[in-house]
């Protein structure tokens, strides 16, 4: 069972600097949040996986389900078992995913739904915000050249900052780091996957999830709140 949120006023403001349900501090995931990359990353991958021989011949919801998977390892675990001769091959096959998804994300990215306008409320507001991302800086910038106001964000803790990617803690923990007066249960995490979304409850950190009501990944397990769009954040 997946709770879903009551979104009427959600940002309604208490003063400036928190929320009632946003509380004190807002910790975004980037890709498929704020920015609509998951796509590039599913056709990087049949890209690098072309490379070894081995096509990846699934559809866009399937590989979503697999790389949202809560594990984190859901799409090398398929890939493994579909392709045996991969095993042990892992940091390579994604070494030449990530080249291969540098180059198509210098093309123009668009930003999701709504994300530009919480961006700005959460400005407006005086709400603190992170993005906490296993994305690399490079491919971050990238994109922040095109999107002038995803540098409102003050803090960028990339794929490089921290030790262990999500479903670990570690970047959501480092991200509490830069905010000491504010502990991890007056912050709110807003991801799109439940690897992510198990990231954050291992660091305290009460989570949201945001996608649609249909993704294959809230059939995976119960209790977990969350919302079909950022726009329900600002109704």
């Amino acid at each position: 069972m997946v709770d879903a949120i009551d979104s009427k006023s959600i940002l309604g403001c208490q003063g400036a600097g928190s929320s009632p349900v946003i509380g004190k501090l807002v910790l975004f995931d980037f890709d498929g949040l704020l920015v609509d990359t998951e796509k590039l990353h599913h056709l990087a991958y049949q890209e690098a996986l072309l490379k070894w021989g081995c096509p990846l011949d699934i559809n866009f919801q399937t590989y979503i389900s697999l790389a949202h998977h809560s594990s984190g390892t859901g799409l090398k675990d398929f890939i493994y078992i579909t392709f045996p001769k991969l095993q042990g091959k892992w940091s390579e096959i994604r070494a030449d995913k990530l080249q291969i998804y540098s180059t198509l994300v210098e093309t123009r990215i668009e930003l999701m739904p709504y994300a530009e306008m919480l961006i700005l409320h959460l400005k407006e507001k005086n709400i603190p915000s992170c993005v906490v991302t296993n994305s690399l800086k490079k491919d971050i910038d990238s994109i922040k050249a095109h999107h002038p106001c995803l540098n409102l964000i003050p803090h960028w803790l990339t794929r490089e900052t921290y030790n262990q990617p999500k479903p670990h803690p570690d970047g959501y923990l480092a991200a509490l780091k830069l905010y000491p007066h504010i502990s991890a249960h007056e912050a709110l995490g807003l991801e799109d996957t439940l690897k992510g979304v198990e990231a954050l409850k291992s660091a305290g950190i009460p989570a949201i999830l945001i996608c649609d009501p249909h993704h294959p990944q809230l059939a995976e397990r119960g209790s977990v709140k969350f919302l079909p769009s950022l726009q329900s954040l600002i109704a």
